[in-house]
C-alpha cells in the first residue's frame, strides 16, 4: 500500500493532467505554414546480421553538406547524461501510448481490459513497451502492479504513471517511498513523468530527473516534447495556451536547447502528426522537425525517438491507412530514428477519439494490423540501425514534404547515383565501417522501383518486408510500394 497522497501529490497530478491525453490538448498543425525563417508545422523473427563484413575502401566517401564522425547517436559535445539501454544497445525501443485501460473510463461501460490477452496482443504487434495512462500509483497502485504483471508474462517493458515521480524534487523521500512499491518489478523500465510540457517546467523537471536518477539511473524518466507547430507560448509558457504564433525556427531550437540543457534526458522523444486533411495531403514541416531534433540529439550525444500518428482526435486528424504508416516510420528511421512510438495502441476513451490499434470495446483495428507488420521490418533491422552512425540523406524526385539542404547528400560511399519512378529518400550510414542506406519510397500513394547504381560491383545484402536477401553486381533494382522501405548493407566492395 502507498501512503495516503497529499497536496503536492495532487499538484503533480494537475501538472501531469494537464499534460496528458486530450483531444483538445493534441497539438495539431494548423493550416497556416510559417514562412522562411520558420519552423514549418528481447524481439523475435531477426535476420541475418547485414554488414558482417567490413566494406573496402573509404566509407565516409560521401558529397554533400552533412558530416557526422561520431558514436551512434552522434559526438557527445556538450554535457548531457549517457544514454541507457534497458532494453540492450542493439535492440530498438518500440512503444505505444496508452495500455489496455481498467474498467469504466469516463462513464463508458467497457470492461476491465489489464489482463493478459490484451498484453499478448501488444506483444504480438511487435510492441516491446507499453505506456500506462489510465491506471496511475498515486489513485491505485494494484491496476499498475497487475499491467506490470501481465507486461512480463508477454516478455514486454511497462512505463509507470506516477505523480510522486514528478514532485522527486520537492520531496525525494516520497519519490523513492513510491518507486519502492513497484521499481523491482521485472517489467518496470521507467515512468512517464510529463507529455508535451513547456520550458517553463525545465528547471523542475530537471530538478526531479536528478532526483530520479540517483535513484534509479538505468530507468527511462520519460518526457516527450512539443513539434514545431506548437505555440510560442505553448513551447514557452504552458501547452494549454495556443497564444502567440508559429515558432520561428530559432525559437523552437531554443526549446529543445533548454530542455536539453536543463532536463538532460537520456534521450529526446517528440510528436509530430503529419496527417491533416484529405489524403494524400501531409504537413510540411515534417522533416524540418525530424531534422532539427536529429541535430540536436546528436549534439548532446543521445539517441532521439519519434511517434507515429495511428489515431485520430478531430475532424481534421485523420486515421492513417497502410502507407501513411509505413510512410511515417520508415522516413522516421531514414533520418536516424533510435525508437519508433505509437500514438496510440488502445484507443483513448476521452471524446473525439477514434483508431489506435485496438478499438475501445477491445477488437484489433486495420491499424494493429499494419503496425505489426511495419514493426516486423524494425525487428528485422534495429540491430543495424541502432549501432550506425548517421551521415545524411539523398534525396530522388520531388519529395512531398521539402527536405532541409543542409541534409541532403549527393552520394555517399559506393552508391553513385539514386534514380527510379518515384520520389524517394534514402538514409545513408557508417556500421562499423560498413555503409548501409535505408532506401524509403518518399510518398503515400505510388508504388515503384528503385534503382541503386555502385560505383563498381558489390556484393549486397537487402532486408524488405523483414526478409533477408543477397545480391551481386553493380546495379540494385527494388519495388518499393508506398511508404515502404528496404535497409540495404554492402557486404563487401571492390572499388575501381
Amino acid at each position: 500500500m502507498v501512503r495516503p497522497l497529499g497536496g503536492l501529490i495532487m499538484a503533480a497530478l494537475l501538472l501531469v493532467l494537464l499534460a496528458g491525453c486530450s483531444n483538445s490538448d493534441r497539438q495539431t498543425p494548423g493550416d497556416a505554414v510559417p514562412s522562411e525563417g520558420a519552423a514549418s508545422p528481447e524481439q523475435s523473427n531477426r535476420t541475418e546480421s547485414p554488414g558482417g563484413q567490413e566494406a573496402a575502401g573509404d566509407s565516409g566517401n560521401n558529397q554533400g553538406q552533412v558530416e557526422q564522425e561520431a558514436p551512434a547517436t552522434g559526438g557527445i559535445a556538450l554535457e548531457s547524461r549517457k544514454p541507457i539501454h534497458p532494453l540492450g544497445a542493439d535492440v530498438m525501443p518500440i512503444g505505444a501510448w496508452v495500455a489496455p485501460p481498467p474498467s469504466g473510463m469516463f462513464g463508458h461501460d467497457n470492461p476491465d481490459y489489464i489482463t493478459s490477452d490484451s498484453y499478448r496482443l501488444a506483444k504480438e504487434a511487435g510492441l516491446n513497451i507499453v505506456y500506462g495512462l489510465y491506471e496511475r500509483v498515486e489513485i491505485d497502485p494494484a491496476p499498475v502492479l497487475r499491467a506490470l504483471d501481465y507486461a512480463h508474462e508477454h516478455g514486454l517493458k511497462y512505463l509507470v504513471s506516477d505523480s510522486a515521480i514528478q514532485a522527486g524534487a520537492e520531496d525525494p523521500e516520497l519519490m523513492r517511498f513510491s518507486l519502492d512499491t513497484y521499481s523491482e518489478h521485472p517489467a518496470y523500465l521507467g515512468n512517464l513523468a510529463v507529455d508535451e510540457p513547456a520550458s517553463a517546467y525545465f528547471d523542475s523537471l530537471g530538478a526531479s530527473h536528478d532526483a530520479f536518477a540517483e535513484l534509479d539511473p538505468d530507468k527511462y524518466f520519460y518526457i516527450n516534447l512539443l513539434p514545431n507547430y506548437a505555440s510560442v507560448n505553448q513551447l514557452f509558457v504552458d501547452k494549454t495556451d495556443e497564444t502567440g504564433g508559429l515558432p520561428t525556427a530559432t525559437q523552437y531550437r531554443q526549446y529543445l536547447d533548454a530542455y536539453m540543457d536543463k532536463v538532460k534526458p537520456t534521450f529526446i522523444s517528440y510528436d509530430y502528426y503529419p496527417l491533416h486533411g484529405t489524403f494524400p495531403a501531409l504537413t510540411q514541416g515534417y522533416y524540418d522537425n525530424l531534422s532539427v531534433v536529429r541535430t540536436t540529439a546528436s549534439e548532446h550525444g543521445v539517441p532521439f525517438w519519434v511517434f507515429i500518428q495511428s489515431a485520430s482526435w478531430n475532424a481534421n486528424a485523420r486515421l492513417p491507412i497502410r502507407s501513411e504508416t509505413f510512410w511515417q516510420v520508415n522516413t522516421a528511421l531514414a533520418y536516424g530514428a533510435q525508437g519508433i512510438q505509437y500514438f496510440t495502441f488502445w484507443c483513448p476513451f476521452e471524446d473525439g477519439f477514434t483508431g489506435g490499434m485496438v478499438a475501445r470495446n477491445g477488437e484489433k483495428t486495420p491499424i494493429y494490423d499494419d503496425v505489426q507488420e511495419m514493426n516486423r521490418q524494425i525487428a528485422a533491422i534495429d540491430h543495424v540501425l541502432m549501432g550506425a552512425r548517421f551521415k545524411g540523406v539523398i534525396v530522388h524526385g520531388e519529395s512531398p514534404v521539402p527536405v532541409p539542404e543542409a541534409d541532403q547528400l549527393q552520394s555517399y560511399g559506393a552508391l553513385a547515383a539514386l534514380s527510379g519512378d518515384i520520389p524517394m529518400i534514402a538514409g545513408a550510414f557508417d556500421y562499423d565501417g560498413t555503409q548501409a542506406y535505408y532506401v524509403v519510397n518518399n510518398t503515400i500513394d505510388r508504388d515503384g522501383k528503385a534503382t541503386l547504381q555502385w560505383t563498381g560491383e558489390h556484393t549486397i545484402q537487402v532486408v524488405q518486408g523483414a526478409e533477408s536477401s543477397r545480391h551481386s553486381g553493380s546495379v540494385l533494382e527494388l519495388a518499393l510500394a508506398a511508404g515502404e522501405g528496404a535497409l540495404v548493407v554492402i557486404r563487401q566492395a571492390e572499388y575501381r
